[in-house]
């Protein structure tokens, strides 16, 4: 299924679901469909209060936001692929919300190796005026669930 539809929109499956996540999070589709379309379960810095990992199923998407005039915030935040067998590929994509609400595109990352730790300097970005972090985190493999963590420091 994921090569067909690969193929009909000339576009890798994984540049599409990476996309799609962002369309679902900001909204950025067809505003005249109103059924089907519930509200999206956003996560926390409180979510990640126990260590274990976070279950992401096969092309499914996490979001999180991280406000960054939260007292309890910590100064960093390390995301990091989950060591496990059989564990599925993930994408990141990283926003910044500003002062004067403008969001910008920080970054994608991919999450692909238990080694390959990712390191936000919250308190770094709270000082040049980013209120808000927004992470879009995707599964982009067809077959594996992936695990991931988020670590603060």
């Amino acid at each position: 299924m994921a090569s067909i539809i690969s193929i009909v929109l000339k576009e890798d499956i994984k540049d599409i679901l990476e996309g799609f996540s962002i369309a679902m999070y900001f909204r950025r589709f067809n505003p005249d469909i109103k059924e089907g379309v519930s509200e999206l379960e956003i996560m926390s810095l409180d979510d990640f209060r126990t260590r274990s990992p976070k279950e992401l199923v096969s092309y499914g998407s996490n979001f999180i936001t991280l406000n960054l005039n939260d007292e309890r915030m910590p100064g960093q935040v390390i995301i990091k692929k989950a060591a496990a067998r059989e564990s599925g590929q993930m994408r990141m994509s990283i926003f910044c919300r500003l002062e004067n609400g403008k969001i910008a595109p920080l970054s994608i990352v991919s999450l692909n190796d238990t080694e390959n730790l990712y390191l936000l300097e919250l308190s770094k970005m709270k000082n040049v005026g980013i209120q808000e972090v927004i992470l879009i985190i995707t599964n982009i493999d067809a077959k594996n669930t992936a695990l991931y963590k988020l670590v603060k420091y």
